[in-house]
């Protein structure tokens, strides 16, 4: 007999003892992507990508090399549908019918898995609404993510400067817990017009470097969502 399915949970923390730290980032893949990757690689840190599947068919060689680099893709709908206008489909994810909830997941699933070779096993709704999905999520094989550290780096202008820079690396190192997963962006999948929300994401690569060495000066061991290494 097979083992029961685990309960539909949300991880905000990753799980275990000690000091850890799982960086994340949502919306890509994007042209900013290898620079976020060059970063990784130079620190030697790893990192979960919450991709869209229109942004991998978009940007098929960036997943592939999350992938190849020893990062993990995780699954961030389709469309990253929301209650803006211009989103198709239009609504918060967990609000939208649970056969397009559905179709979002396995449509990503299956672009993941065509362009990059592998299958997500975490999910992140877009603006983290996915409380009301967790149970279809878990039926998808996945399990959601959420964060405890919000950089609201996708706030940021549509230039890269010293100031946007530095709220971004107050707001993911100033007063974190001491199990912490943060939430980046390397790139831009909601419908808001560049006049609301910029596509612009030379901040949060700029800020990275400096993220990756606070915590590892103080003593926190990168992992995966679940606490797991990557």
């Amino acid at each position: 007999m097979s083992p029961p399915e685990p309960a539909a949970t949300v991880l905000s923390t990753p799980p275990g003892d000690g000091r850890l730290v799982a960086l994340t980032f949502d919306d890509g893949p994007s042209d900013f992507t290898p620079q976020i990757l060059d970063i990784l690689r130079a620190k030697g840190v790893p990192a979960t990508f919450f991709v869209t599947g229109r942004h991998v068919d978009l940007f098929p060689e960036h997943a592939r090399r999350v992938l190849a680099d020893g990062h993990l893709i995780g699954n961030h709908t389709h469309n990253h549908p929301q209650a803006v206008a211009g989103s198709v489909p239009y609504g918060h994810f967990d609000e939208l019918p649970p056969a397009v909830q559905a179709a979002e997941l396995e449509r990503t699933t299956a672009t993941v898995t065509r362009v990059a070779g592998a299958t997500p096993r975490f999910f992140r709704g877009p603006a983290g609404r996915h409380h009301h999905s967790l149970a279809l999520v878990r039926g998808h094989g996945m399990t959601t993510v959420e964060w405890n550290v919000d950089t609201d780096d996708w706030a940021q202008p549509a230039t890269t400067t010293a100031a946007a820079t530095e709220r971004i690396v107050a707001a993911a190192t100033v007063d974190v817990p001491a199990r912490v997963i943060t939430l980046m962006h390397d790139g831009k999948a909601s419908a808001e017009p560049e006049s609301l929300v910029s596509a612009n994401r030379g901040n949060t690569v700029a800020a990275l470097p400096r993220i990756i060495d606070w915590y590892a000066g103080q003593g926190y061991r990168f992992v995966a969502p679940d606490g797991s290494e990557i």
